[in-house]
């Protein structure tokens, strides 16, 4: 299937394209005059140094300097405010549009196969914008600018001397052609790396930094941490090889213009020096001087080899705009992928999300012996008791006030009570998050504000709306314990009743879990989620308003098997629901810091 339609550039491309002709035509210009300022420079400096008869042979030098040097800046003001002018009022237009592709689109968030990731709009809205216009600044512009101005230097030459010629031909067509052409070919697979990896780490931020709490909440925070490390370095690892090819590369562009210069400086020594032979237009320059002022054959040997520095400032940075026009080609194809049809040739490469197998949730090795005793050390059935336990935030007004209870093992118990009463409060000192201002909280005699790492292992948490990583059902299932063999992971589906949902994929334990879990109902992400708890078989499990956003039949189905898997351990419930506080064993309202048991 043919490339999306460019809707982004082209359009563009047409309606600026008298400021695109004359920004490459001052830009061609501006080398130019740079060339012609060195030339005239060199003669001048070097006429200067042969002492002539008198100072008004230096005026006709002197004045072309002068224009020369007076046009070259004027030239590249010139080009940058045409080239930067038009480009920045395509970009204010192209945002504009990327805004109202993304507001017609908002369903591709999860429209099933063809979705795009939260991870993809930001690399869309932060980097590909901005690439598109380095692809025209950095890219296309230098590259066409240089391909003129060798022309133009090449049609001088051919005027003066076939040598000359022969000499600049090799090495402009070698500067101007062949090394941007290696850097390109050479560099392509390492930048496409570095981009692929960079629209990974995007969706890797995005998806886990909306999930930061389940990581932390399982005692993954570690895995976290190096999955970003990982995609990092190999992000970091291909820019670096890219920019060892670029030194190497640079290096042998300085050796070519160092043997056009010697050989320039052969020419010229053989012209002017020897009286080789040459076309008519060299022998009038040759012959150009007067009584005052005689034309030195190191006079025009000078100007010659000076008007290459030019060249080199000019042609040096093009092995960088091909490798940046590359790089940069993929943002213009997720852009044109967005607004029009998907590109199934590899358009979208570069942002699409890995393969299953791609990144695997290595068990943890890395453990401390201290962290290892310690968990050895938790207790199998821990009861929960908060003692005379009072607690404020750093504005003093307190939440909670001497509050003393206790959980047996086993038992089941809702919280209920008005917003700002306490609740959730309460379930972070029992978890261990905060540490209360008076009294003090143990769980199975343990203050679980020591725990730690291993907090996760004596208690497990299920918030509102459990986060579901834009990974396979294995990944996300291994969160809860990463060691967790293929049976165990249907163990754990059979038990919360969804192992015929993911019977019917056709990848089965490698079914991808689409960001948001948009391929998942609400009961199902919920079941999901209680699996992974599962998993971790943890003895204290905390329901955080688990079932505020489902439906009243979908509470029940979700509740009925929250009572079944986790039959046998503590469940403390924070809810509003008094269908969730019926099915406790015992239910607790918290009234602003006032603790009533309601057996």
């Amino acid at each position: 299937m043919s490339r999306p339609r460019d809707e982004w550039v082209r359009p563009y491309l047409r309606r600026y394209g008298k400021a695109l002709a004359l920004a490459i035509v001052l830009g061609v210009v501006t080398s130019l005059f740079a060339c012609a300022l060195m030339f005239t420079s060199g003669y001048m400096i070097s006429l200067a140094a042969a002492v002539p008869l008198t100072v008004l042979a230096l005026h006709v030098p002197s004045l072309f300097v002068r224009i020369f040097g007076i046009g070259k800046p004027l030239m590249r003001y010139g080009e940058r405010l045409s080239s930067h002018d038009w480009v920045f009022r395509m970009m204010s237009e192209m945002r504009r549009k990327l805004y109202l592709v993304l507001a017609r689109r908002t369903s591709a968030l999860g429209d099933g196969a063809g979705q795009t990731t939260l991870g993809q709009v930001l690399a869309l809205l932060t980097d590909d914008i901005g690439h598109v216009q380095d692809l025209i600044l950095r890219g296309a512009l230098p590259l066409v600018c240089a391909w003129l101005l060798t022309a133009a230097v090449l049609a001088g030459c051919g005027a003066l001397s076939w040598q000359l010629l022969a000499i600049m031909a090799a090495t402009l067509v070698l500067a101007a052609v062949v090394a941007p052409l290696v850097s390109a070919t050479a560099s392509r697979a390492r930048i496409m790396a570095a981009a692929n990896a960079q629209a990974h780490l995007y969706d890797e931020l995005t998806d886990d930094v909306l999930g930061l709490a389940d990581w932390m909440l399982s005692g993954r925070h570690d895995d976290y941490l190096h999955r970003l490390d990982d995609h990092l370095r190999i992000r970091d690892d291909a820019r670096a090889s890219v920019r060892a090819f670029d030194r190497r590369l640079r290096l042998a562009t300085q050796v070519l213009f160092c043997l056009c210069t010697i050989g320039v400086l052969v020419w010229a020594s053989c012209v002017f020096c020897d009286g080789a032979s040459g076309s008519s237009l060299l022998a009038t320059i040759a012959a150009t001087g007067s009584e005052n002022a005689p034309a030195y054959p190191p006079n025009w040997m000078a100007a010659f080899v000076l008007c290459l520095f030019p060249l080199m400032e000019a042609l040096a940075p093009l092995p960088d705009a091909a490798q940046s026009y590359i790089a940069q080609r993929g943002a213009l194809e997720r852009l044109n992928a967005m607004s029009g049809t998907p590109d199934r040739t590899g358009a979208h490469d570069a942002a699409a999300p890995h393969s299953p197998d791609e990144t695997r949730l290595a068990p943890r090795s890395d453990s401390s012996p201290h962290e290892q005793h310690t968990e050895a050390m938790l207790p199998a059935c821990p009861a929960i008791e908060l003692r005379d336990v009072s607690f404020a935030y750093d504005d003093g007004y307190p939440i909670i006030e001497g509050v003393t209870l206790t959980i047996p093992f086993g038992r089941t118990l809702a919280i209920r009570g008005e917003s700002g009463a306490g609740k959730t409060t309460l379930a972070k000192l029992i978890y261990g998050d905060v540490r209360p201002s008076a009294g003090e909280v143990r769980v199975g005699e343990i203050d679980p504000t020591t725990l730690g790492a291993n907090k996760h292992t004596l208690i497990g948490v299920l918030e509102q709306q459990p986060k579901l990583f834009d990974m396979t059902l294995r990944e996300n299932l291994r969160i809860g314990k990463p060691d967790a063999t293929d049976d165990a992971l249907r163990d754990a589906l059979h038990s919360v009743g969804l192992t015929d949902r993911f019977e019917r994929m056709p990848h089965g334990l490698d079914s991808r879990i689409q960001e948001g879990a948009f391929n998942l109902s609400g009961g199902e992400a919920h079941r999901l989620a209680l699996a992974r708890l599962l998993l971790a078989d943890a003895p204290i499990i905390i329901l955080d308003e688990p079932f505020a956003a489902l439906d009243a039949a979908t509470e029940q189905m979700v509740l009925d098997t929250v009572m079944r898997v986790f039959r046998g351990k503590t469940v403390i419930a924070i809810t509003h629901s008094p269908t969730t506080a019926a099915a406790m064993d015992d239910e607790l309202a918290l009234t602003y810091g006032m603790l009533n048991c309601n057996p």
